[in-house]
């Protein structure tokens, strides 16, 4: 660079120190100090309040991740739930079918038995077994109900027995409704 340039930047430089040390003494007008005392302010409480909103932004996303946990755990427990009473509704259903069947095996099983008889009607009973079977052959009968008990084929004649005896104890008990 030539001399004279070298020269003119030097004389450049010191003329701006001056205007810059002129302008450092130089005093702000009151109006605007107030002014910039006043937004110095507003940022300061921004500043505050921001960093108040910060830590309230914090806290409200801690809720909300618990509340979330929560839900999400209440949800879980409520599927589990449901899982629970639908399989309980299946087995309530299930013994509820097999109580339908249970009664009604009882239906058709119970016997269509009379009344036991008083035991006034029991001395008629027996008096009625006087009439239809004779007095000397009460023992022939128990002989011949022993006897059939004790062969193999004790079952059938049995049952033989037992109806013939059902047939008998209807007519005793329905004298008027002979059916058979």
């Amino acid at each position: 660079m030539p001399g004279s340039s070298i020269t003119a930047v030097e004389n450049i430089l010191d003329l701006s120190i001056l205007f810059l040390s002129d302008c450092a003494q130089l005093k702000v007008p009151k109006a605007k100090q107030k002014h910039m005392t006043h937004v110095s302010l507003y940022r300061q409480e921004e500043t505050k309040k921001s960093l108040m909103g910060q830590k309230t932004l914090s806290s409200l996303k801690k809720d909300l991740k618990s509340v979330v946990s929560a839900l999400e755990k209440v949800e879980e427990q409520t599927v589990s739930l449901e899982r629970e009473c639908s399989t309980l509704r299946e087995e309530l259903e299930e013994e509820e079918e097999k109580a339908k069947q249970i009664l009604q095996i009882a239906d058709r099983s119970v016997l269509k038995l009379p009344p036991v008889p008083s035991l006034a009607e029991e001395d008629t009973f027996q008096s009625r077994l006087k009439k239809i079977i004779p007095a000397n052959s009460f023992e022939s009968a128990a002989r011949k109900l022993g006897a059939v008990l004790q062969k193999p084929k004790a079952n059938q004649e049995a049952q033989a027995l037992l109806t013939e005896a059902q047939k008998n104890a209807e007519l005793l008990f329905n004298p008027l409704h002979k059916d058979g």
